[in-house]
């Protein structure tokens, strides 16, 4: 079973693959809003499940952002 959170942070973006078992982006944000969309569902995302590869600068620095909030917070206080 999955946590389905990514799905439900930016349902227009996420999607689960049953088979891999592993959430993927299945539309790429293209405004300042969608992007905001997409990094939350990396935000709530379970056991670092999603996986964005790119060189931009920013949004790796935000994804790192995420990471590093994530690991000075316990899983279960994810509210």
């Amino acid at each position: 079973m999955h946590c389905g959170a990514p799905e439900i942070a930016a349902p227009d973006f996420m999607g689960f693959d049953e088979k891999a078992r592993s959430c993927y982006f299945k539309k790429q944000p293209s405004t300042p809003e969608e992007y905001e969309q997409a990094m939350q569902a990396v935000r709530v995302a379970c056991c670092d499940n999603i996986h964005y590869s790119t060189d931009d600068p920013a949004v790796l620095e935000q994804i790192n952002r995420i990471i590093e909030e994530s690991k000075r917070k316990p899983w279960w206080k994810f509210w």
